[in-house]
């Protein structure tokens, strides 16, 4: 059973008082019976003397006291006694007057014992009488018994009993009221404590009057200082922890020994695509991959050696990761960088160079065969020697333009290189129409009709007017090349929300929905045979992308209901104040 701090306290009062009144009680008796004892000795002594005084007195009947053998006589309560002649103490019970021996001796004899006659306790003095010449002819001795004196032991007894009773139920109730008003005092005390560990370290401590309790509080409080500044400093350092690593572009991991997710910065779960990750969340929950989970398992079970890889998540995500452990706890903190636009910036290149070289190799080799046979003897036959210049003509001019929409491109995809823009309010109808008069050719060779409907007519777009001439004419030549003959093309222009959306749409056989999302890519081709009939070298909607980026605007690409295609251009209205007429804005591309 566990006891209160007051019951304690209590406790221990009472037997710390119980033991002291006892002893205190036990060693005033005695001392008290000493007293008492001695000044008894004292009077019996002086009895004793006075008696010896008297031993030369003649006897009645005219005898000398000192021939009598032995005798006695009472006096208050006194017994005298005196003694002519020296006894043997061979006897035990003469053994014991000892104080008889002693006064023979010549000295004075104390003797307390007990006395069956009497009942009790007897104390005796014992005095020589000496004769003429010195020697001790006698012993008077004076005895009485101790009643009197175990009365007057027993009346304080009873005394210090009940005073000890008395001031034992009064030490009692102070005792208990000191260890209550102790114990509320530590109660207080704790229960600060306690507020003190659940607001952490914010409350204060107090302990009350006491000078004890009020400096251990003060004691209490200083640490609770102490501690409320090591936390604000360990919160300080997880706060910029926390921002340091939600501010890093790669992703980051942290997981403990049991394979349970620690930490997640924002950057790791939006690669991850995940939200929120809760503590304690297993690691296979979110992680996808197969080689990274061994990896994690490994260093997370105890291994030291720090792990990188390259691995690709699910979603075709590419990246490069490297799994370190964490020494001591266990576990195991993961860093992934994105590498995916690298990847597919490598893909690229390499597709660009074996596109290059392949849209480059067929008229290159068409204008050597030519060259080739006009040198063999084909100069001699004008006819002949005029097809083949005219082959040579139209591949030269088929490179000259695939080499200029190289160079356009590469301008507009390059971040150190800038191209001027003229920005304001264009008319777009007016761009619109002159591109449809310089395609009107194409157009009235396969027999398709083209159609400008802007709303309003004065509808205008914050653009340049060269790059918005370039971006119709890519567009509607597209739409007329891979367009049905006798098919049609619509260039429609409305009012949006915060801008202006530009299409242009077809009625012919349509994008399928697996290409749209590749078909601003360079060099690709939907129909690669159908492609290269109609003349084109897969770059034109790269540069529409491009030139429509560097305007602040959007371009995607749809079906056409019930058939065809459908690409849309939003670009930003202009301000008031800045038409074609009002002067250029420069910007960089």
């Amino acid at each position: 059973m566990r006891y209160g701090v007051r019951r304690r306290l209590f406790v221990v009062s009472m037997l710390l008082l119980l033991v002291v009144g006892t002893a205190s009680g036990v060693v005033l008796e005695r001392q008290l019976r000493s007293w008492l004892e001695a000044r008894v000795d004292r009077e019996l002594e002086r009895i004793a003397r006075t008696a010896a005084t008297m031993v030369h007195v003649k006897a009645p009947g005219g005898q000398d006291v000192a021939q009598l053998p032995r005798a006695s006589t009472t006096v208050d309560g006194v017994s005298v006694s005196i003694h002519l002649r020296r006894r043997d103490t061979s006897n035990l019970r003469e053994a014991l007057a000892s104080d008889i021996e002693v006064a023979w001796a010549g000295g004075i004899g104390h003797t307390r014992r007990y006395d069956p006659e009497a009942g009790g306790f007897v104390r005796s003095v014992a005095v020589p009488v000496r004769g003429v010449d010195g020697g001790v002819v006698a012993v008077v001795r004076a005895a009485t018994p101790l009643a009197e004196v175990d009365a007057a032991v027993g009346t304080l007894r009873k005394t210090m009993v009940a005073a000890g009773l008395v001031g034992l139920a009064v030490a009692a109730f102070m005792s208990w009221l000191a260890s209550t008003l102790a114990a509320r005092s530590l109660r207080s005390l704790a229960s600060s404590a306690a507020r003190l560990v659940h607001t952490g370290g914010e409350a204060r401590v107090t302990g009350g009057n006491a000078h004890e309790l009020a400096h251990l509080a003060g004691s209490f409080n200083a640490l609770a200082d102490r501690l409320r500044t090591a936390l604000d400093a360990l919160a300080a350092e997880r706060d910029q922890l926390e921002a340091v690593l939600d501010a890093l572009e790669d992703a980051v991991v942290i997981v403990d020994a049991d394979r349970r997710v620690v930490r997640m910065n924002a950057a790791a779960e939006r690669m991850l695509g995940v939200e929120a990750v809760d503590p304690n969340t297993p690691v296979v929950s979110v992680l996808r991959s197969a080689d990274l989970l061994e990896c994690i398992g490994r260093l997370a079970s105890g291994g030291d050696d720090a792990v990188s890889l390259s691995c690709e998540l699910p979603g075709g995500r590419h990246v490069v990761a490297r799994v370190e452990p964490l020494r001591g706890r266990g576990g195991a903190v993961l860093a992934m960088q994105d590498v995916s636009d690298r990847v597919h910036m490598e893909r690229a290149r390499r597709d660009l160079v074996a596109n290059v070289s392949h849209e480059l190799r067929t008229p290159v080799a068409i204008v050597r065969t030519n060259a080739e046979a006009l040198a063999d003897g084909a100069l001699e036959d004008p006819a002949v020697a005029r097809r083949f210049v005219d082959a040579i003509v139209r591949n030269a001019e088929r490179l000259g333009t695939l080499l200029e929409d190289l160079l356009d491109l590469a301008k507009l995809e390059s971040r150190h290189a800038s191209r001027t823009m003229s920005r304001t309010n264009v008319e777009i109808e007016s761009v619109a129409q002159a591109v449809v008069a310089r395609l009107a050719p194409l157009a009235d060779k396969r027999g398709q009709s083209v159609v400008v409907d802007v709303v309003p007519p004065q509808l205008a777009a914050y653009a340049d007017r060269s790059a918005l001439d370039q971006i119709l004419s890519n567009l509607l030549e597209n739409a007329l090349r891979y367009g049905d003959d006798g098919g049609h093309v619509w260039i429609r222009a409305r009012v949006d929300e915060g801008g202006v959306v530009v299409s242009v749409e077809d009625d012919g056989p349509g994008i399928a929905a697996r290409h749209r999302s590749r078909v601003f890519e360079r060099f690709y081709r939907v129909d690669e045979g159908r492609t290269r009939a109609a003349g084109g070298a897969g770059l034109g909607l790269a540069i529409v992308k491009h030139l429509v980026m560097a305007m602040d605007g959007t371009v995607e690409v749809d079906d056409r209901p019930p058939r065809g295609t459908r690409f849309a251009i939003r670009l930003p209205s202009g301000p008031a104040g800045t038409g074609e007429d009002a002067g250029t804005v420069p910007e960089e591309a």
